[in-house]
């Protein structure tokens, strides 16, 4: 008969509770993120709720008429001309009439989608589900950005693209993880396709990569240039568009001119 030394007892205790604590850190870990979804839901849909409350009925001052207009049609706004949110824009006004209410509601729905992100980053940045929850919903119910997303703007949009971009990059550094990089890049040069403001963001940025340039390989940078540069190709929308002369062409082109 097998004799079973004392030892090997203990040993086997031993792995038999880290076993179980491996299981509970797993359980708690997968209940952690299950709340912070729940949480992101939640600070959703209290400010798309509001939002569409409060959903300007009609056209707004400033460019809201041309650009409803430009989606519906297909056009090409003023400079920069825009063509992520006029290609966004068509496809909520194919389904949703009248134009600018289609339009109204899309920037509402990004100045939503802008919160989870922010939840997101303040998650990663390890404040609390609370101050996270509390912050995301700060934002929102601000003037401006309430303002736009009201009404038939770019800057939700650009919002929520720009935030989801710093998103990647911090779970890039947290995580070290080369695909998150790669996505920031690509979200990034995307958010420069609906407004340029994205370039504000670029001191705060250029100073994370640079305390976290270690991290980076040269596979890493190059198809990260690859996918900001791939991102920029939007714009080739304005030249194919304007050459098929759209009833809107506020951008100047030589064959539009």
């Amino acid at each position: 008969r097998k004799r079973v030394f004392p030892e090997s007892k203990n040993s086997f205790k031993r792995q038999t509770v880290m076993h179980k604590d491996d299981k509970k850190i797993t359980n708690k870990t997968f209940e952690s993120k299950i709340s912070d979804l729940l949480l992101a839901i939640v600070v959703f849909s209290i400010t798309l709720g509001v939002y569409v409350l409060t959903l300007s009925p009609t056209i707004a001052l400033s460019d809201s008429g041309e650009l409803a207009t430009v989606c519906k049609t297909l056009g090409i706004a003023h400079p920069t001309g825009y063509p992520l949110y006029t290609l966004l824009g068509y496809i909520f006004a194919k389904f949703i009439n009248p134009p600018v209410i289609a339009t109204n509601l899309m920037s509402a729905l990004f100045g939503a989608i802008a919160t989870i992100f922010i939840f997101r980053i303040l998650r990663r940045l390890e404040f609390s589900k609370i101050v996270s929850a509390i912050s995301a919903l700060l934002l929102p119910f601000g003037k401006i950005m309430w303002d736009i997303s009201a009404i038939t703007e770019v800057y939700s949009l650009s919002a929520a693209i720009t935030l989801c971009a710093i998103y990647f990059l911090v779970r890039w550094r947290n995580e070290n993880e080369p695909k998150y990089f790669v996505l920031f890049a690509f979200f990034y040069g995307l958010a420069f396709t609906n407004h340029m403001s994205a370039v504000l963001f670029a001191p705060a940025i250029l100073w994370i990569i640079i305390l976290n340039f270690r991290k980076l390989s040269m596979k890493t940078i190059s198809i990260s240039i690859a996918a900001f540069a791939g991102a920029l190709l939007l714009y080739l929308y304005i030249p194919i568009r304007s050459a098929q002369n759209p009833i809107i062409c506020l951008l100047y082109t030589s064959d539009a001119a």
